[in-house]
């Protein structure tokens, strides 16, 4: 689990995306939060590295779920999500 911290304009042209203190904002094209009652929060990214980009620690990853579905056929087994 992450810190993760979103701040931006109304406009949406001016922002930062922290996480665990890293500011990540000109990576990202887009992203999508998501909050649930009982659930832990998820933060989908839209990512496109720009120069040298550097990530060491733990996230919940997302796929598609065409995707997943197709890895599953494939052989592949999702790890347990809490």
């Amino acid at each position: 689990m992450s810190h993760v911290r979103i701040t931006g304009n109304a406009t949406g042209t001016q922002g930062t995306i922290d996480i665990d203190g890293h500011q990540i904002a000109n990576m990202v094209r887009g992203f999508a939060l998501y909050a649930e009652v009982g659930q832990h929060t998820t933060l989908d990214l839209q990512v496109f590295p720009r120069g040298v980009s550097e990530y060491d620690g733990e996230a919940f990853v997302r796929l598609n779920s065409d995707f997943e579905a197709f890895l599953v056929h494939l052989g592949w087994t999702p790890p347990h999500r809490p």
